[in-house]
């Protein structure tokens, strides 16, 4: 759709279009849908930066994390095996 801002061409057409557009969706249940996929969306990326700034900090703090990284990169451990150690470092530290 073609618009122009400054001879003001188009723009009632396009503000109809999305006024339809939007009025669809609602009538469809998929604007509610969408909704929830958003905040669902932006609830895990905020839980997830939480985490990994955890999960970063516990890597720096502690000294046994430290070197479990460490092992990784002289792949003396291997990587899933450090994962599920720090994860149960960050969960338990949370729960306590």
């Amino acid at each position: 759709m073609l618009t122009e801002a400054i001879r003001e061409e188009g723009i009632d057409t396009l503000w109809d279009e999305l006024v339809e557009r939007r009025d669809s969706l609602h009538a469809a249940g998929e604007l509610e849908e969408r909704r929830r996929r958003n905040l669902l969306g932006e609830v895990v990326s905020a839980a997830t930066a939480r985490v990994r700034a955890s999960i970063e900090q516990i890597i720096v703090e502690d000294p046994q994390v430290a070197e479990l990284v460490a092992a990784v990169q002289r792949r003396e451990v291997d990587p899933l095996t450090a994962v599920d150690r720090i994860v149960s470092t960050v969960i338990g530290e949370r729960s306590r």
